[in-house]
């Protein structure tokens, strides 16, 4: 990145608290009550980036630098209070992971699926009758990028594969 050294600093903080908290991620919402709710006959696709975490200040920061908004989340009695930072508007995600992707190494993939999905647009109305072959673009990356956010198998204290007391090396 050129230019400014102080805001390349902070661009390079900002990328590395989302490749470690956030998400980077082609969004659908495809229920027929929603669909019909919106009067639209295809599922919604759009690209976001999100963080959540207790912190409000590195929420804060983020929606200064790279736009966006900050919310609170609904917790639990005794814990702490999560924010949630997110953009979906499709002009502010492409300018935030072109700022952001010399930056990101955990979640680079994800950036350019999700960018290049995003700078590919078709027509400003192309939701209200998409061709199949859209519709197919859209859920081609769609998949791509939930593939390359899967977590693997979710972890567990029980090992079945050793005996008790017995020590793996």
């Amino acid at each position: 990145m050129q230019g400014n050294p102080r805001e390349a600093v902070l661009i390079s903080y900002l990328a590395g608290i989302i490749d470690g908290e956030g998400t980077i991620r082609i969004n659908r919402c495809a229920g027929d009550k929603t669909l019909r709710q919106l009067k639209r006959k295809n599922p919604i696709h759009a690209g976001q980036i999100s963080v959540g975490m207790t912190s409000k200040d590195v929420c804060d920061l983020l929606q200064s630098v790279l736009g966006g908004s900050v919310r609170e989340e609904r917790v639990p009695d005794g814990r702490k209070v999560i924010y949630r930072w997110a953009i979906t508007s499709r002009p502010m995600v492409i300018a935030a992971l072109n700022k952001l992707m010399p930056y990101l190494i955990v979640k680079k993939e994800q950036a350019q699926a999700v960018l290049e999905f995003c700078e590919y647009w078709p027509d400003k109305n192309v939701h209200l009758a998409l061709t199949p072959q859209e519709l197919q673009r859209r859920e081609d990356a769609f998949w791509k990028v939930r593939k390359l956010n899967a977590v693997g198998a979710p972890a567990t204290t029980e090992r079945k594969d050793i005996r008790e007391n017995e020590a793996t090396v």
